[in-house]
């Protein structure tokens, strides 16, 4: 069914309005990571972040599991009848206390498999948090799916703070690892009630179950979940096999620049690629709309995260020493080849969005599994290397990835271009270049505080860039100033 004109503006207003929210809420977020990260790695040692790092890894691949791809399909299938979503919330209560036991039970395996007894002590504990999440993550899915985000970002936001302070008092009373793990159930628990209280009535679930309200989503949410395994796998395959190969200390320094390099992406990139699929899955057959969002999207990840990559790259070793303090010196190098790594993977994230929203997940399960594939063999080869030689393994994987993945199932979705695709984000690239030769030979300059030192480099840095992206892009900042400022009252 064709949509109307009033359709177009109340669509474009609800998601004005929710990339705001989203925005404000992410923006919140980061600015509490990266505070915990600052005061935590002054309390804890980098031992400390290698052994949560491990127990991450496994809980964050059990978490695609749990998931089954659920909460992506109640978004995706915009007309879900209660008995539908009781039903799959029955399912996602019961899978998440499978996986805890599940979990809890292969605690000595996953210690055995890094070598690091004190695993199976924490791994228990960190996956309490597969009781929690499922409580509330179907109601944060239909406030996603119905554009809420201001009630999304009220959650999060919450959630965000309480977790931060209880982890940085219980590091201060010399809780150690158990710090990051306080945190992390905390916020959990957080998110699950909060969002309980503040669901529509008709949206809690029933005391109903039966197998055939499943069926339909099962095809969708399958290949999301597989989707999801293997893309997690992916991003956490580095951490894996270095805390396999290397060690615990060797895995903390990766770990806390890892942390630092995925900030930027982790503002910008969910504010709008969260917004994207839910708008996206409304207009799945529009492909000319489709593309001029997705580009309009890609512009906006590129302006902002580009330049932020390119000056990290280049200011790893003034950020680290005054962010972390000297004892993570060893982070710098690492931190240098992930930000490069950081362009490539901010500028392929939006294509999950399209992805989903034309229903394709198959698609998004198969190029995730070549790349697995070919990042375990990369980084294999490079362990030899050490840290630095499996990030720079990584850098090669996504960079080749990009280009041969990226590109076709692009055209293959919606006709889009490679060409397009290049105009759309080259002045962002080639600005961050220019700024990057001018911040190159500054950085070793020693005068005045550290401090001091940094904030002037990022000034020149960002005025660099500016100039260089309003002369090639005037126009189309402009338009992204206007947009973000546009009142983004819903007409009644």
């Amino acid at each position: 069914m064709s949509k109307g004109p009033g359709d177009s503006d109340l669509l474009g207003h609800r998601a004005v309005s929710a990339v705001r929210w989203t925005g404000a809420s992410t923006v919140a977020a980061a600015l509490l990571q990266v505070a915990q990260l600052v005061v935590l790695t002054r309390l804890l040692a980098p031992r400390d972040f290698g052994l949560m790092a491990m127990v991450s890894v496994v809980v964050g691949f059990a978490e695609t599991v749990a998931d089954m791809g659920i909460s992506s399909s109640v978004i995706q299938r915009q007309d879900a009848t209660v008995e539908e979503l009781s039903s799959l919330y029955w399912l996602t209560i019961f899978i998440g206390g499978l996986v805890f036991v599940l979990l809890s039970a292969a605690a000595p395996l996953a210690a055995s498999f890094f070598h690091e007894p004190r695993v199976m002590t924490i791994l228990p504990w960190s996956a309490t948090m597969f009781i929690l999440t499922p409580l509330g993550a179907q109601f944060m899915a239909l406030m996603q799916r119905d554009l809420e985000f201001g009630k999304l970002a009220r959650i999060e936001a919450g959630a965000a703070f309480i977790g931060t302070t209880l982890s940085i008092g219980a590091a201060v009373l010399g809780a150690g690892v158990y710090a990051l793990v306080c945190g992390q159930l905390v916020s959990a628990a957080c998110r699950s009630g909060v969002a309980f209280v503040l669901a529509k009535p008709g949206s809690r679930p029933r005391f109903h179950f039966q197998w055939q309200d499943l069926e339909r989503f099962w095809k969708f949410g399958l290949f999301q979940a597989g989707q999801q395994v293997v893309s997690s796998l992916s991003a956490n395959l580095d951490r894996l096999l270095v805390g396999r190969l290397l060690g615990t200390v060797a895995l903390g320094y990766y770990t806390v620049a890892a942390q630092i390099a995925t900030k930027p992406r982790a503002v910008l990139n969910p504010v709008l690629t969260r917004v994207a699929f839910p708008v996206f899955s409304t207009v799945q057959e529009d492909n000319p709309r489709l593309i001029r969002g997705y580009l309009k999207m890609t512009e906006a990840v590129a302006l902002l995260n580009v330049p932020m990559y390119a000056g990290l790259a280049v200011l790893a070793g003034p950020v680290v020493h005054t962010l972390l303090g000297g004892k993570w010196a060893l982070s710098i190098p690492i931190l240098s080849i992930l930000s490069v790594m950081g362009i490539l993977r901010s500028l392929a994230n939006p294509i999950g969005s399209l992805v989903l929203a034309k229903g394709r997940a198959d698609l998004g399960f198969w190029s995730n599994s070549g790349q697995l594939l070919l990042s375990w063999i990369a980084i294999v080869v490079a362990a030899r290397w050490g840290t630095c030689g499996i990030a720079t393994a990584e850098l090669g994987v996504s960079a080749f990835t990009t280009a041969a993945i990226g590109f076709p199932i692009r055209r293959y979705l919606v006709g889009m271009s490679a060409r397009q695709y290049i105009v759309a984000v080259s002045p962002y690239l080639a600005s961050a270049a220019v700024m990057a030769a001018v911040l190159l030979p500054i950085v070793h300059i020693v005068f005045g505080p550290p401090q001091l030192r940094l904030g002037a480099q990022v000034l020149l840095g960002a005025a660099v860039y500016g100039v260089g992206v309003f002369a090639a892009r005037g126009s189309t900042l402009r338009y992204m100033l206007a947009t973000a400022l546009k009142p983004a009252r819903v007409p009644r």
